[in-house]
């Protein structure tokens, strides 16, 4: 019997545990987390839309991405119609107020792209892009891949590992290392810092059919909630949400969605506070140098390395997953 363990309970190790027992379903897979239900990819927003990853990404990095997005896609895209999953479609209007040049694999990933001039944007805004896309509902999406895993006979455990010495120490041969922002203390990646986003949950919103998005917000529609999130602020203070960030999201966002006249405007009042339920805070394990997705050998061990994924950790989910798959 084939023996593996996986480090870390977000997306990418829950969904390489899913993987793994479609390729060996007479194995044992355990995934060893510290967190089984507070982890950074409950606060995504999830929207399959290609966001910034790191300042140093290595040259031709686009067609790696444009490979790990597409596989993730037809993931998705397989799962979407399953009610369990809680993937929905929109279409997303990101907005700019300078002409902007999209990736050149933005066209091949995003389903019916398009990049234009607008006047009829808010707020200053004169440009977008705009697109089909996914939103991966993460209260209904991560409950059900977890569900998935044990029902193949996967197991969880759980457990904080603290030193390099202590996951070597494991029984399991195999190692896939899905710890985020965990691998820097344990692996020493001096290339990982943790990226703050705010998030404020708000009582279901009808917005219609669309997701709205700027550099540094996003709007969309979920099952249980309208999502409002996330700023990327690298140079943050405490961890907690600061009353300073929950208004700068929060007015922006409805000054963008209640001005008249634009494509996707909702009615003035329509975003309040007093219908907030909940804030949130995650941390982006964002890598300078782009995912880490390499194999190493430690003493006997085969390490599998998968992570760095930044605030793409779900949409790169399947791609980088199938990736460390084929390096075992």
């Amino acid at each position: 019997m084939k023996n593996f363990a996986i480090l870390g309970g977000g997306i990418s190790g829950i969904t390489v545990g899913n993987i793994l027992l479609d390729m060996f379903p007479d194995s044992k897979v355990t995934i060893y987390a510290q967190e089984t239900r507070d982890i950074v990819s409950y606060v995504a927003s999830a929207q399959f839309y290609p966001i910034w990853l790191g300042d140093n990404l290595p040259e031709n990095y686009e067609l790696t991405l444009k490979r790990w997005f597409l596989k993730s896609k037809e993931e998705f895209i397989k799962r979407r119609d399953d009610v369990n999953y809680g993937i929905a479609t929109y279409r997303n209007h990101e907005l700019f107020k300078e002409a902007e040049e999209p990736p050149a694999y933005f066209r091949d990933v995003l389903s019916n792209f398009e990049a234009l001039e607008d006047h009829n944007l808010p707020a200053g805004y004169k440009y977008r892009f705009s697109f089909d896309t996914m939103i991966i509902d993460t209260w209904v999406y991560i409950p059900q891949l977890t569900k998935d895993f044990l029902n193949r006979g996967g197991q969880i455990v759980q457990r904080e590992f603290k030193s390099i010495a202590e996951v070597i120490d494991l029984d399991e041969p195999v190692i896939f290392n899905c710890l985020g922002m965990g691998a820097k203390p344990i692996f020493g990646d001096e290339y990982l810092k943790p990226v703050k986003g705010v998030v404020l949950r708000l009582k279901p919103v009808n917005i219609g059919d669309v997701v709205v998005s700027t550099g540094d917000f996003i709007v969309a529609q979920r099952s249980q909630d309208l999502y409002l999130g996330a700023s990327y602020d690298e140079n943050w203070e405490t961890a907690d949400p600061t009353q300073q960030e929950e208004e700068y999201l929060f007015d922006n966002v409805k000054e963008i969605m209640e001005t008249p006249g634009s494509i996707f405007s909702i009615p003035q009042g329509t975003l309040r506070k007093e219908n907030i339920i909940e804030r949130m805070v995650g941390f982006r394990p964002v890598r300078s140098i782009g995912p880490r997705v390499e194999k190493e050998t430690l003493g006997d061990k085969t390490i599998i390395h998968n992570y760095g994924h930044g605030g793409n950790g779900i949409i790169l989910s399947w791609g980088t997953a199938h990736e460390a798959l084929s390096l075992l």
